[in-house]
């Protein structure tokens, strides 16, 4: 999950509307994942990879380049992706997992905040149609970011046992 939103991160950052092979590799990797993770983490990670998809291939398809408020929300995405591969890193009953656990829920807290912050500026904009297509990109972004959050309460549980 982890190395499929850094390579998210690249793709946006270079403006490449295309899925290199790492991303499908990841994607493929998730869409693997058994009830053996537990079935919400294997949701969640699937989450990641079908939202990170949507973002791409909207961009492509309505012909808009990412933008900085974008590239922001999905940076604040893989920062909390890899809190919580830092939580689920450590042993159970870790202080250190609770921790990283909560630096997750911050992080997720800054994308929310990023998000609505990138909807006031779209209020700024004159061509409504340019709104509408970055608001349903950003709309992907945010959706991202909730299927991470979904994660917390499953890796709650494994911190505690």
């Amino acid at each position: 999950m982890c190395d499929g939103l850094e390579e998210t991160v690249a793709c946006l950052k270079a403006a490449r509307l295309e899925f290199s092979p790492r991303f499908l590799r990841c994607k493929e990797e998730a869409a693997q994942l058994s009830s053996q993770a537990g079935f919400l983490l294997a949701q969640s990670a699937r989450d990641v990879f079908y939202f990170s998809g949507n973002i791409v291939s909207e961009m492509a398809l309505f012909r808009v380049g990412p933008d900085e408020p974008l590239i922001r929300m999905m940076e604040a995405s893989r920062a909390v992706a890899f809190q919580l591969l830092a939580a689920l890193a450590e042993p159970s009953k870790s202080s250190k997992g609770r921790q990283a656990l909560e630096e997750a829920r911050a992080q997720r807290r800054h994308v929310q905040n990023l998000y609505e912050a990138a909807l006031k500026g779209l209020m700024n904009r004159r061509n409504s149609v340019d709104v509408l297509k970055t608001r349903e990109i950003y709309r992907s972004a945010k959706l991202l970011a909730d299927g991470l959050a979904r994660s917390f309460r499953p890796i709650e549980e494994i911190l505690v046992q």
